[in-house]
Order: C-alpha cells, then structure tokens, then sequence
C-alpha cells in the first residue's frame, strides 16, 4: 500500500530502517502504530511527499475522477447534507446550517453545501489540497485560521476519513466539542479495521503507519467519540437517485438495519 500510495518524492529511501509495530491500548482496545512520523517529518509528508501532482496521478489511475464515480460520490454527499439539513433545524431555527468539514480534501464537499444555501467551511493541512481547493476562500489550514476568520460556531462538524491519519484523534474530538454549537452534530467516517491486530498481511495495511495510524473498529468509533463528549445518534434515510432498484435496496437496508453487522459510518450529537 505504500508504495501504491500518491508520492511525489518517495518516501521508502526513508523507510528502510523503520519498524513497524501496532499496539492496543488496555483501556479503551484502540489498536494504533507505536511509531508515527514527527512534526517535522509530517510537514515533509505534506509538502514534499503528497504533492498536488502526485495526487491527481493517483486519482486519475484509481479512476476516482471518472464521471460516473463523481456522479456517484456527489450523490452520496447530498444525501448526507439533507440528512443534516433534517437533523439541525431545530438548532438553527431558520439560520442557514454551518457546516465544517474537518480534513476537507479538495473541498467538494464544502463546495456542495454552499449550492445547497449552506454556510460551509473547511480546514485541511495539505498544502497541496490547499492550493487545488474547490472553495479555496472557504479552507483554511489549521482550526486557530478557521476560528480567526469565522465568529459563528457550527452546527455541524464532519470528518470523513480523518480519525485514522490523527496522531491525537481525542483532543481534535474534545476541541470540537468546545467549538460547536450545544447539542450540534459529528459525523465520523473511518476504514473499518476489525480484526487487526498487527501487520502481517496486505489487508492489514489499512493502517500503514504513515497516513493510518489508527485502526478503528465500530465499537472504538464510538468509544472514542463518547469519551469527547457526545452520543451515538441515527440519522434519517435521503433517497438522492432516480434508479428505482437503488432506491429499492436502501430502503431493504434501512428494514434491515437492526440485523446487519455495525458499520464505522457514524453520527453522534454533542451532549
């Protein structure tokens, strides 16, 4: 996977003599990498390995440009802006939903929610994200930037594949927790990395020790976010499609949801 990976200056030169080890924590049962880069070496990560170029080669050969793949994405997104749209009004009582989309990437999502009449910000740390951003004068790249430019506080914090990469994911969760509105909402998508326990595999490299350092499972999602401050909630189902089989099957889904295994796609409201 790290090879695979979108480099721009490879990183494996500086590899060669790293170990790597994941443990569990005998608290909470979050397994995570014993050894992850430092500053300086995430700063270098950022700047000189993940490049702008880089990663629109990578893009362009997983395919994950193509139209019918941004087709789809996108319609998963509006369901999930609908969804906080529904969830939040009693919040906002009228004012238009703020959304921060922490670890925004190119900034689609953001961009969506604009459309949409939403207040939306982002905040990423790639430089190279930064730059190509689709809502560039909307991304800024730390919180403290956010905040210094942005009196108002959100209704509504999402971070999509975010937790994973973190090397303190509780302190960003308790730091959101002091910054959104009372009652607003977290949204939290990770990989789920049940039964990793260590890297033996190819399939255990969702936790790569360089970009995932985190392997969360359902159960330590959860956890974790509970730990911040705020509580399992179940959002309401958007049918964005016009293909009857696809609207068919989401709704089999949401009958079945009870009996189908836990997933680390997962809504919470702050307490």
């Amino acid at each position: 996977m790290i090879v695979s990976s979108p480099w721009g200056e490879s990183p494996l030169p500086h590899l060669q003599r790293c170990e790597w080890e994941l443990v569990e924590c005998g608290d909470c049962s979050q397994v995570f990498h014993k050894r992850v880069l430092n500053d300086e070496w995430e700063q270098h990560r950022f700047s000189r390995w993940m490049t702008e170029d880089a990663i629109r080669r990578f893009e362009a050969a997983n395919g994950s440009q193509k139209p019918e793949m941004l087709f789809g994405s996108s319609c998963v997104d509006i369901g999930k802006l609908l969804c906080l749209e529904k969830m939040t009004r009693a919040l906002r009582k009228g004012e238009a939903l703020r959304i921060l989309d922490f670890g925004c990437g190119w900034g689609q999502f953001i961009a969506l929610a604009s459309l949409l009449g939403f207040e939306a910000y982002g905040i990423d740390r790639s430089v190279a994200r930064l730059d190509g951003s689709k809502s560039r004068n909307r991304v800024f790249a730390s919180w403290e930037a956010y905040r210094a430019e942005v009196e108002t506080l959100p209704h509504v914090v999402t971070l999509f594949e975010v937790l994973e990469h973190l090397r303190s994911p509780i302190e960003i969760l308790h730091m959101i927790h002091s910054q959104i509105v009372p009652f607003g909402l977290l949204v939290l998508e990770v990989p789920n990395c049940e039964g990793i326990r260590q890297i033996r595999t190819p399939e255990d490299l969702k936790v790569d020790g360089i970009d995932h350092i985190n392997a969360f499972t359902p159960a330590t999602l959860i956890g974790i976010a509970r730990r911040a401050g705020f509580e399992p909630v179940t959002p309401p189902i958007a049918q964005v499609t016009a293909d009857f089989r696809r609207l068919l099957k989401r709704e089999a889904r949401r009958l079945l949801k009870r009996f189908l295994r836990p997933t680390t796609q997962c809504y919470f409201r702050r307490t």
